[in-house]
């Protein structure tokens, strides 16, 4: 398979159609850069009918101070940062129905030919989509 390029872009909250998941977990005190490097299996629930175009995938960050927390999210639903969202674009409209559940898993593995870029495997019921986010 082909590997497309992910497009890093604002999209508005009001097209998300699915529960938000979180694939990953990373402790900034203790991570490393092997922790960029990883796999996971989730299922996504649709919140209503709709033409699925793309995933969406962003961060959240949690400081934990104990005089006053910190959060912010680079989400659809939150004010856009100039980290934007990261989109997963498929190939073709996959028509989906409200409470549907996508059988979904994530792959993400480093570029040896370059330090900041990734390649992404995203498989959604059983179809694979390969993708470089640089």
């Amino acid at each position: 398979p082909i590997l497309e390029e992910a497009s890093i872009e604002v999209i508005p909250g009001r097209v998300v159609v699915s529960d938000n998941i979180t694939v990953l977990d990373l402790d900034l005190n203790t991570c490393n850069i092997g922790d960029t490097q990883f796999s996971a299996k989730f299922d996504l629930r649709i919140s209503q009918d709709s033409e699925l175009t793309g995933l969406c995938g962003y961060f959240d960050i949690f400081f934990d101070l104990p005089e006053s927390p910190v959060m912010f999210s680079t989400g659809p639903q939150s004010k856009p940062t100039h980290w934007k969202q990261t989109i997963f674009y498929l190939p073709e409209k996959m028509a989906v129905k409200k409470d549907q559940i996508l059988n979904c898993s994530i792959s993400s593995k480093r570029m040896k030919t370059d330090v900041r870029a990734l390649k992404v495997s995203l498989t959604i019921n059983e179809k694979t989509y390969r993708y470089v986010v640089d």
